[in-house]
């Protein structure tokens, strides 16, 4: 059975052994973009029920 996930495995995996490869002989190095960074969570369902009950939705 074939899907997307798979598919994405498969075409991800001489990218995957590179880097595997790279990290083990120590040549691995990190990028800083210069952007801020924030940490992103999707809302709770209790979030999704304030704000129905807040805005009357329910």
């Amino acid at each position: 059975i074939s899907s997307y996930a798979l598919r994405q495995a498969a075409f991800s995996r001489d990218i995957c052994v590179e880097a595997v490869s790279d990290v083990l002989a120590g040549k691995i190095t990190t990028v800083d973009p210069g952007l801020s960074s924030q940490q992103w969570y999707h809302p709770t369902i209790w979030f999704y029920v304030w704000t129905g009950l807040r805005t009357g939705i329910w």
